[in-house]
């Protein structure tokens, strides 16, 4: 008589929704043979969208108590019976509040044993359910619209607030309310968005591009489940080491951002201080080039030859944008003697705010984000509308200091 050989356990593919400790539920979850971590987010609506297109079997849900609700509210009004394992402490007004929306509940403090139990126990106790939202997998969360703006922000320099600017533009984009925002980190070799916004990704641009790799393309929302969050933005974030940016190509880049730019309305892509073949092909794509500044002799050389440099590659010159940093308002600048030959055109004057600045650094948060009503904060959202209603971004603040200027004694 033969004997039988079990096959392989079927492996549940499990949605994170947390604001922390996210390496370590991923970390036990993926270390059981029959569970696997399908995506993380950190909000009610990137949760809807993930649970939708990654095939997701069960959603633990590690957050504070108003926002968990919120969350399971969501998902269970869009996908009903959807198994949901909420994480929390020990509060019997939230637990009966959650039980009764629908969701299964493990208290803290937990062991590994007991996270993976209450996993298996809740997809068991929900497999009704889970039929209901296995045949909406195939659904696309996001209705494919008009391409997204396309804006990469460069720096001759390291130092002159690229990567301040990218974050803020793409937080501007998002208080604007004009759709959705992807901010892409392509400062491959040391880019430092994630930690800037102190973000912790599992995935990075590097697992997106190997499976371009072993694909030729990629869908976006396999690009969507390896994204990071930071309060409603999706955030590709560099490799976590620089030989890991080795391996991706310019053909990888583009790939990405053909696939995701139907699907949001806004990409800001954070650029190096080099033109590498992987940023040229962000360039080719990009609707409008932002050059950062500041108005220190080093800086402005470097940005006119970045300029120069642009020109030979055939960019249009209409498309490159020159974006003054930490500009003292204290005493009227000089734009045409200060800039030289450099000949784009100023799109935006960014008033120097140390205070804001630092702020900003201590609480991993955009600049604007810290003070949305400093003049500071108004320059960068005046420049997002203009990039998102498509008017003329040339900034109102050259011509006041240059009118300035020239009736100076």
């Amino acid at each position: 008589m033969e004997s039988a050989i079990p096959g392989p356990a079927e492996v549940t593919p499990v949605l994170i929704v947390a604001d922390d400790e996210t390496t370590l539920l991923a970390s036990l979850i993926d270390a059981a043979p029959d569970l696997a971590v399908a995506g993380v987010v950190g909000s009610s609506g990137w949760a809807i969208n993930a649970a939708r297109t990654a095939g997701v079997k069960v959603v633990l849900v590690c957050l504070g108590e108003p926002a968990a609700l919120e969350v399971i509210s969501r998902l269970l009004a869009e996908l009903p019976g959807v198994p949901i394992l909420v994480v929390s402490a020990a509060i019997d007004e939230f637990r009966q509040t959650a039980e009764a929306a629908g969701a299964a509940y493990l208290e803290r403090p937990f062991n590994r044993d007991q996270l993976l139990s209450g996993l298996r126990l809740t997809k068991a106790a929900s497999a009704v359910a889970v039929a209901q939202v296995d045949s909406r997998a195939g659904e696309s969360a996001i209705v494919p619209g008009h391409p997204a703006t396309l804006t990469v922000v460069l720096g001759a320099k390291g130092g002159v607030g690229k990567t301040t600017t990218a974050i803020a533009l793409a937080n501007s984009f998002d208080v604007l309310a004009s759709g959705r925002v992807a901010l892409v980190d392509l400062d491959l070799q040391f880019g430092d968005v994630a930690t800037m916004l102190g973000l912790s990704p599992l995935r990075s641009i590097s697992d997106i591009c190997d499976l371009v790799a072993d694909q030729g393309e990629i869908a976006a929302t396999a690009v969507e489940t390896m994204m990071a969050e930071y309060h409603g933005i999706g955030v590709v974030c560099a490799p976590s080491t620089p030989d890991q940016a080795i391996r991706i190509t310019g053909a990888q880049v583009s790939a990405l951002l053909a696939a995701i730019r139907p699907h949001f309305d806004h990409i800001v892509v954070d650029g190096s201080t080099h033109l590498s073949e992987t940023l040229m092909r962000a360039i080719d794509m990009a609707d409008q080039i932002l050059l950062v500044t500041d108005l220190a002799p080093g800086s402005v050389q470097g940005a006119g030859i970045c300029e120069a440099i642009l020109t030979r590659c055939d960019v249009p010159a209409e498309r490159i944008g020159l974006v003054l940093n930490r500009v003292d308002d204290q005493s009227p600048v000089d734009v045409s003697a200060a800039l030289g030959s450099i000949a784009s055109s100023v799109v935006a004057v960014l008033p120097r705010r140390d205070a804001q600045a630092r702020a900003a650094t201590a609480a991993t948060a955009p600049i604007n984000f810290i003070d949305p009503q400093s003049d500071l904060s108004a320059e960068y959202s005046r420049l997002a509308r203009a990039i998102a209603e498509g008017t003329p971004l040339r900034s109102p603040q050259v011509a006041i200091r240059e009118q300035e200027h020239a009736s100076a004694p």
